[in-house]
């Protein structure tokens, strides 16, 4: 909970209805695979808003930089395009292993 103002930001996060953010669950694999697990137990996807943007629980977002930065993306296309924010919090990870060949 290091960001400015973060009780105003996360009661704020609902009013960004196309930004969508995916946190990827840690697991190990020896090799490529083709589809990877969501931290969250119900769904891959969370519309942006205060469940998804929560602070202090499990499944909480865990890179401001990352959502401000999506968010004004988002901003500047004025909502009119989805934007979504993935996270992957391991060390050493490239963004490649994230996207189609």
């Amino acid at each position: 909970n290091g960001a400015f103002n973060s009780t105003h930001e996360v009661e704020d996060s609902i009013n960004y209805p196309h930004l969508r953010v995916a946190t990827v669950k840690k697991v190990i694999a020896t090799e490529p695979q083709e589809d990877v697990p969501s931290k969250a137990p119900n769904y891959i996807w969370a519309r942006s808003g205060p469940d998804a943007i929560s602070l202090g629980d499990d499944f909480g977002w865990p890179s401001a930089t990352c959502y401000y930065f999506g968010r004004e993306i988002y901003k500047q296309m004025d909502g009119e395009v989805p934007i979504g924010l993935l996270t992957s919090c391991w060390g050493g990870q490239r963004v490649e292993c994230f996207s189609s060949p």
